[in-house]
C-alpha cells in the first residue's frame, strides 16, 4: 500500500493533462473554459485558452491557462477581459459590477503572451507564460493590430465580427425603419475627422505588486 501525498488535489481526469508553455508573443485565442469556483485558486478565475494564430511559429494549437485575480489590488485584469470579451460595455466603468465569466466561453480576443518565473512549495524557480497584467485585447481594435488572426474562426463568428462587437441581441434591436433619423443640423458636417482613441498604455511592472 502506497500513500500518495496530495492526491486530494486531483479531482478529475482533467487535473492529470499537463499545460503548455505557450513562448511569448502575441496570439489571437479562444477562450475554452472557465473556471469560476475558486477550489484551484484562492480569489482567482482561471482561464483556459487555445492559440488560433500569433507572432510566433509553433504555437497554433496549445493550451494556455491564465490565472485571473479578482481581488481588489489586481480588479483592473478582470475588468479588462470582460471589457474585450463583450461581457460589460464601457458605460458600466465606475460602478460596482457583478460578472459572469462563463459567457466568455466561446469568445475570441487578442493577448500578449510574456515569460515569468516563480518558485514553487520545493524552492524551486520555474520557467512558465502568463498574459501580461492588462494584455487582453478586442479583435480589431488598435492594440490587437498586428497580430495574425485566424480569419476562418472569425467568420465562424457570424458576419467575421468578434462576439464582443455583437452585443445587441436580435431582438432589442430597433428595426431600421423604426429608427429616428436625426436632422441634418445635428448631423456633423461631413469634414469632421472622427476622433481618435489613444491605445491603451502597457501598465507599469509594479501594477504586479500584491497579485502574484
Amino acid at each position: 500500500m502506497v500513500s500518495l501525498a496530495g492526491s486530494g488535489n486531483v479531482k478529475s481526469e482533467d487535473d492529470l493533462v499537463g499545460f503548455e508553455i505557450v513562448a511569448p508573443g502575441r496570439y489571437h485565442v479562444l477562450i475554452l473554459e472557465v473556471d469560476d469556483s475558486f477550489e484551484k485558486a484562492e480569489n482567482s478565475i482561471v482561464v483556459t485558452m487555445q492559440i488560433l494564430a500569433g507572432t510566433v511559429d509553433g504555437q497554433v494549437g496549445k493550451s494556455h491557462k491564465e490565472y485571473v485575480s479578482v481581488s481588489e489590488g489586481a480588479v483592473k485584469r478582470p475588468i479588462k477581459l470582460a471589457l474585450v470579451t463583450g461581457l460589460i460595455q464601457p458605460s458600466q466603468l465606475g460602478r460596482e459590477l457583478d460578472v459572469d465569466f462563463q459567457n466568455a466561453v466561446g469568445r475570441q480576443l487578442v493577448v500578449d503572451i510574456e515569460p515569468h518565473s516563480y518558485e514553487n512549495n520545493a524552492g524551486e524557480t520555474k520557467e512558465v507564460s502568463r498574459v501580461s497584467f492588462v494584455g487582453f485585447h478586442r479583435i480589431g481594435s488598435e492594440e490587437a493590430k498586428g497580430v495574425p488572426l485566424d480569419e476562418q474562426a472569425i467568420a465562424a463568428l457570424g458576419g467575421g465580427a468578434p462576439p464582443a462587437q455583437q452585443q445587441v441581441p436580435a431582438q432589442q434591436q430597433v428595426p431600421a425603419q423604426q429608427q429616428v433619423q436625426q436632422p441634418p443640423a445635428q448631423q456633423a458636417p461631413p469634414s469632421a475627422a472622427p476622433v481618435q482613441q489613444a491605445p491603451q498604455a502597457d501598465p507599469p511592472a509594479d501594477e504586479w505588486a500584491g497579485v502574484i
